[in-house]
């Protein structure tokens, strides 16, 4: 049932059953806590139980626990409060059931918010992560669902409001915000929607990589000209493509697709995390910096507040940083001499240098963030053999040992096929 999560282990003495759960959500809770916009998954169609599932993902996938307020945990029937990443951060999925008429195209959503207690202020560096985190889950969550079709987009609430609050709001979909700011065009009383205090909170996708950056972003905006325009319409800046239908894919594909994910985010990142501080303590990365400020030019505007901060108080934590952004450092800032084809570029299979290794390790996270479907098994294990032997070089790069090689291990041994293959028979109940 954990593997299914259809349950979570919030202790050794405690399991939370998510379907069991009818408690009122008190938006007072959070009443003196800023909060971030509203980032919405919207619906056609949504079985409750993918509410219910996504919660005990992020508690068993993402390492979430539940927040505790007066000594109870904040789980409601609708609404569940987990804590995130340093503890300060809290993140609120929400489902919404959104009968108006403006609607009617998508009347239900998953919603997420990020709240901190005041003072404190919203890192957009987690709310990022966190972003791609529970889209990688929804996602593989959406495809057990067999019988369903799911016509999914994305969008933002128009007020940056507390999330249950008595504030009347709409969902603006995410190909609808093309203006920097406008008068919104479905609440009863006129207010100007402003785009980038809305979409600031989940912005930090871009891969800048160099000279080549302006040439990869055209390339990865590109649109296949084989895709429909109802496809293309639908795909999100997450790297996710709707509409998802189960049927499309073999369950097999989407568990391959779904291990080399797991192996991307985890050891792969965490061990560039490690070349990045071998290279770079983070005490001297601020004087680094501002060597050279010229190659930062890509940057996205929250990397760029992330490595120049206007209040000029720097605070690095490198386990915040994401792959695109660590393959940023590593290349522009570390003296990591380029390989013989050169950075961003595909290296010769014999090239086991320290840049070599790196690039393949983005070349796959590209490869994967972007997919047209599942990964065959062909597929699979050239890209899997392709990134362990990059872990293994760089594991001796680092003079580590086998730390990272044991852990790519462990995930391809790993059982993940349960959760996709069980949830097809459980989905007949739903």
């Amino acid at each position: 049932m954990k593997r299914l999560d259809m349950l979570a282990e919030i202790s050794k003495e405690l399991w939370y059953v998510p379907c069991m759960n009818k408690q009122k959500y008190p938006w007072e809770i959070l009443n003196n806590c800023n909060v971030s916009s509203r980032f919405c998954f919207l619906f056609e169609f949504l079985p409750f139980i993918i509410y219910h599932r996504l919660v005990v993902a992020c508690i068993n996938n993402v390492g979430m626990k539940p927040w505790k307020r007066s000594g109870r945990m904040c789980i409601f029937h609708t609404v569940t409060i987990l804590t995130y990443k340093d503890e300060y951060h809290r993140v609120l999925i929400g489902i919404c059931d959104n009968k108006e008429r403006t609607h009617r195209d998508v009347p239900y959503s998953i919603e997420i918010q990020i709240n901190v207690t005041k003072p404190r202020e919203i890192d957009t560096r987690l709310t990022s992560k966190l972003k791609e985190d529970i889209c990688h889950n929804l996602n593989v969550l959406m495809q057990g669902i067999s019988s369903c079709e799911f016509y999914s987009r994305l969008g933002y609430r128009c007020r940056l409001e507390t999330f249950g609050k008595n504030v009347e709001s709409h969902i603006i979909k995410e190909e609808e915000m093309s203006a920097s700011e406008y008068d919104c065009p479905k609440c009863s009383q006129p207010h100007i929607v402003d785009v980038g205090s809305i979409r600031r909170f989940w912005e930090g996708k871009t891969d800048p990589t160099d000279s080549s950056f302006k040439k990869e972003e055209r390339e990865n905006n590109a649109e296949p000209n084989t895709s429909s325009a109802k496809e293309e319409a639908h795909k999100s800046s997450t790297g996710v493509r709707f509409p998802l239908r189960i049927n499309d894919l073999a369950t097999e594909e989407l568990t391959n697709l779904s291990r080399v994910f797991k192996l991307l985010k985890g050891p792969c990142t965490d061990q560039l995390r490690d070349l990045l501080r071998s290279y770079i303590t983070p005490a001297k990365f601020p004087a680094v910096v501002q060597g050279d400020l010229s190659q930062f030019s890509g940057l996205t505007e929250s990397q760029q507040e992330t490595i120049l901060p206007m209040s000029k108080i720097y605070s690095y934590n490198y386990d915040y940083m994401e792959l695109p952004f660590l393959y940023t450092l590593l290349r522009n800032v570390c003296g990591i001499e380029a390989h013989n084809k050169g950075w961003g570029n595909q290296p010769d299979s014999g090239d086991r240098s320290v840049s070599a290794n790196i690039d393949r390790i983005r070349l796959a996270r590209n490869r994967c963030t972007h997919p047209t479907g599942g990964m065959s098994n062909a597929e699979f294990n050239q890209i899997w053999s392709e990134i362990r032997a990059a872990v293994v070089d760089l594991d001796k790069a680092l003079g580590i040992g086998k730390k990272y090689q044991e852990v790519v291990d462990v995930i391809r041994n790993d059982t993940m096929d349960l959760l996709l293959t069980n949830a097809r028979g459980e989905s007949s109940g739903v």
